[in-house]
């Protein structure tokens, strides 16, 4: 299974979980956007708060990697800016697939919904 498909699979289960309203409004912005992967929206939607990548690198023995974030100055989850490993240990690339899905969702859970809505008139600020 290609990890494009790890991530959609483990993102739509995520969303299924549970919901609240800033889920609800980030799956209308999936259904409007038209977009055929998860992977390709939130490479796009999230670079708009300052979520500059979303990735994972090859480090260590056999084929393992390691997932991270890269974040601007400014970004809607408020970490620092820069890149920072999302997990303590290496993994096998769908692992990392399944990792970075689960941070986006953690994420953008505990946001208000007004937040997003008002991101683009708050960094004009």
């Amino acid at each position: 299974m290609n990890t494009s498909l790890i991530f959609d699979a483990e993102m739509r289960r995520l969303l299924k979980a549970e919901s609240n309203e800033t889920l609800m409004f980030v799956q209308n912005q999936y259904d409007q956007r038209k977009y055929s992967s998860f992977m390709g929206f939130f490479d796009d939607f999230l670079y708009d708060y300052g979520i500059i990548s979303l990735n994972s690198i090859p480090e260590g023995p056999n084929d393992y990697f390691m997932p991270y974030v890269n974040c601007a100055d400014a970004n809607i989850f408020g970490e620092a800016k820069g890149c920072r490993n999302i997990s303590d240990k290496t993994l096998p690339l769908s692992s990392c697939q399944k990792v970075i899905a689960r941070y986006i969702y953690d994420h953008l859970k505990r946001l208000d919904v007004s937040l997003l809505k008002e991101w683009k008139e708050l960094q004009q600020v």
